[in-house]
């Protein structure tokens, strides 16, 4: 009897002993996601055999942590993104740099960066006519090649100075200036001698116009057609500055000669004009040639940046001429800044934060202006806030 009873109590343990087995291996199994393939970590150097834990999984360029519970594990990102603008270069060409008065020519170039063409980006064409003044001619898109072309036709002569802006978006601003001469007027006679009619009547206008001579007599008239022209004396403008890479704040000179014909020219107004980092232009100060014809400006810049200037002679009885130079303002100290969000996927019309730090070597930089820059699905970037 006691022998029965004994092997009775040897099966019960043994199948005690199995389902308990059975249970730990099934806590073991549900501890492995289904739907990854990446090994999960716990702060143990042994997986807990706990069927609520959660591994750490991690998805490349993020930091995920979880943490583990009985209720749903709270998961948090934290990304660091140093985003500078990446440096773009704008080229600017023209077919011809003398074209006739209303002859049409090509303004082109490229966008790149890092020697990357950058299609789809807007280019504006900057236009500054004899007189200095500037005004914004035309925009176009880049291609899928980088490049862009304008076409135009100037219908007065004189020197245009054209500029091909780039205003930037997660890309780096940037441009370049063309100038070209419109026109070269030639004499012009369409008879070798002047009738020798003492009756003949000229009409007179005045220069660059046709005369024509008639006669009041019943003697047939002798007519005479000319075209009179009387050209500008062409002439040279210089600018040149003390130096190209001026700290913020620090003033500089801009100087320069205005002369005709390798003569200096006294008393002439020259307009300055300002191409500032965002590609705006202005008219920055005038002044006037001395007794030797030469000029100087003297600046400071308290925002660091590409600049770019233009000594303009408008033209009197002269002809209009300018000149370029382009300097940039001040070493920049290399920043970082973070941004993070507290959901990567969230539902439509749901709100979610963006959050980050701007820092300097290390150092947090308080009072900075920091633009949120936005690209929708169909890759169109806007400015979306702003903050400091």
């Amino acid at each position: 009897m006691f022998g029965e009873k004994k092997g009775f109590i040897v099966i019960a343990v043994v199948l005690v002993t199995c389902a308990l087995l059975f249970c730990n291996a099934n806590a073991v199994v549900e501890a492995q996601p289904a739907s990854t393939t990446l090994t999960p970590t716990t702060s143990n150097s042994s997986l807990a055999a706990n069927r609520n834990a959660t591994p750490t999984v991690k998805p490349a360029s993020t930091t995920l942590t979880a943490t583990t519970s009985n209720s749903t594990p709270a998961v948090k990102q934290s990304s660091t993104v140093s985003n500078p603008l990446t440096p773009t270069t704008i080229t600017l060409t023209t077919n011809t740099t003398t074209p006739a008065a209303n002859q049409s020519f090509t303004l082109s170039g490229t966008l790149t960066a890092n020697n990357t063409p950058l299609p789809g980006k807007l280019i504006t064409l900057g236009r500054t006519d004899p007189s200095g003044t500037w005004s914004a001619a035309n925009t176009t898109t880049t291609d899928a090649n980088g490049t862009y072309t304008f076409t135009r036709s100037e219908s007065t002569q004189g020197v245009y100075t054209y500029q091909a802006v780039f205003a930037g978006d997660t890309y780096a601003p940037a441009n370049s200036a063309v100038s070209l001469t419109v026109g070269t007027l030639t004499p012009t006679t369409s008879n070798s001698s002047l009738a020798a009619n003492r009756n003949a009547t000229p009409t007179v206008k005045p220069a660059s116009t046709t005369l024509t001579a008639t006669t009041s007599n019943s003697t047939p008239a002798v007519k005479q057609s000319s075209t009179v022209s009387n050209p500008l004396t062409p002439t040279t403008i210089t600018l040149t500055t003390n130096t190209t890479t001026p700290a913020a704040n620090q003033s500089f000179t801009l100087s320069g000669t205005l002369t005709a014909n390798n003569t200096p020219l006294p008393g002439k107004l020259i307009t300055l004009g300002r191409t500032d980092p965002s590609g705006t232009w202005s008219a920055a100060n005038t002044t006037t040639t001395d007794a030797n014809g030469t000029y100087t400006f003297t600046r400071s810049e308290s925002t660091q940046g590409v600049y770019t200037y233009q000594a303009v002679f408008a033209g009197d009885t002269y002809a209009p001429a300018n000149a370029v130079v382009t300097l940039t303002v001040g070493t920049v100290t290399p920043t970082t800044i973070t941004l993070t969000t507290n959901t990567t996927t969230p539902a439509a019309n749901q709100s979610f934060t963006l959050s980050g730090t701007l820092t300097a070597n290390n150092t947090p930089l308080p009072g900075k202006t920091i633009a949120l820059g936005r690209t929708d699905p169909s890759g169109t970037w806007s400015a979306a806030n702003t903050t400091t």
